[in-house]
């Protein structure tokens, strides 16, 4: 779906909250296992406590035929998920432009000019018409269309690993999402070992294979081009790992680094390369920062070296450290996936995964 916003003048901002909104989730299995897999904090690791103080931003004036929470504004209450009323999307200041409608989406959407690509739920049964990443034309944004279909290894479940790098108008993915789903729960997926990439720079809505590559060794869940677009970054996410690819020549990818130290999430890198941003996942929920400038100078036997942690005790499943500037200062907007819930809850934390801005001038 394609939305817009009718603020003149929209401000982005966070807001920080301890909300009292435990109760039942009645969560199926896989979401029980997924979050105990997430939920490996242990308290020696935690180096920063959540704040009392909490800031406030003004209230957003929604439209007169907007579908708005009853709660904090942007929250789904408890009475709300319970009854059902979430199953049916609030709107505050969006409209609908253009919609394409296709077999179902995954995780991952991804954008360059006038085209958009998203991955599919390859694994419902029945599974998608045409398996793989969906090429959209929204030059029209009224009405987008399906032009292409990706089904290079890596294209066939990308995760969250699906990723544009405009310098160099390269699309690629690992393969994810690094494990299966069974009886018992989650298990390691070693057969996530692919990495493919695409040319978007002539035609975007019919993008060119350049390579199609196994990797051994590798486990795929997320990751991301390096600024410059010279490197790939794929994470495991599930466990221990981050595999670097070296993209100079795209045609012929060749594995840089197969790191075992770190259990990260999504990943950004800083303009000049020499720093790469992780959401940790382990042993506590945070954001980690690496020194890649050996990756980013190609130095011979290349290491990931860590520059510093920062961790907290609430939210869990750190999922985006998304580098930004505000007035020439630097900064990460950093969300989590999910929380602790009942653990949360029992501890005296917000049961919610939560955004927060780090500063990152040091």
């Amino acid at each position: 779906m394609l939305a817009k916003s009718v603020f003149p003048n929209a401000v982005g901002a966070l807001v920080f909250a301890i909300v009292a909104a435990c109760g039942p989730a009645e969560p199926g299995a896989a979401s029980v296992s997924w979050a105990n897999l997430l939920d490996r904090a242990a308290p020696s690791a935690v180096t920063a406590t959540p704040r009392s103080k909490a800031v406030s931003v003004p209230k957003a004036t929604c439209g007169a035929g907007d579908r708005v929470e009853t709660g904090l504004q942007g929250q789904t209450t408890l009475a709300e998920r319970q009854s059902g009323a979430s199953q049916t999307a609030y709107n505050c200041n969006l409209e609908k432009v253009g919609q394409y409608e296709g077999d179902g989406t995954s995780w991952q959407l991804t954008w360059f000019d006038h085209c958009a690509y998203y991955d599919q739920a390859n694994n419902n049964s029945p599974g998608p018409t045409h398996p793989g990443v969906v090429v959209l034309d929204v030059s029209d944004p009224a009405n987008p269309k399906a032009t292409d279909y990706l089904s290079a290894s890596a294209m066939l479940d990308p995760w969250e690993s699906l990723k544009v790098n405009t310098q160099r108008k390269l699309l690629g993915a690992t393969k994810g999402p690094g494990l299966t789903i069974g009886p018992a729960g989650f298990a390691i997926n070693p057969a996530d070992d692919s990495f493919s990439f695409y040319d978007i720079s002539s035609d975007c809505a019919h993008p060119k294979l350049l390579s199609d590559v196994t990797v051994p060794g590798t486990i795929g869940h997320t990751g991301d081009f390096a600024t410059d677009g010279r490197t790939y970054y794929g994470t495991t996410t599930v466990k221990t790992g981050v595999t670097v690819m070296d993209i100079i020549d795209a045609k012929n990818p060749k594995l840089l680094l197969n790191d075992q130290q770190f259990t990260i999430h999504d990943v950004y890198s800083n303009a000049d390369g020499t720093r790469l941003y992780g959401a940790l996942v382990a042993p506590a929920n945070g954001l980690i920062i690496l020194d890649t400038s050996d990756i980013q100078n190609r130095v011979a036997n290349p290491k990931l070296r860590e520059v510093s942690r920062l961790t907290w005790l609430d939210g869990a499943g750190a999922q985006i450290p998304l580098p930004i500037s505000i007035k020439g200062k630097p900064y990460i907007l950093h969300a989590d996936e999910s929380s602790g819930r009942d653990k949360s809850c029992a501890q005296g934390l917000t049961p919610f995964g939560m955004a927060r801005l780090i500063d990152i001038s040091d």
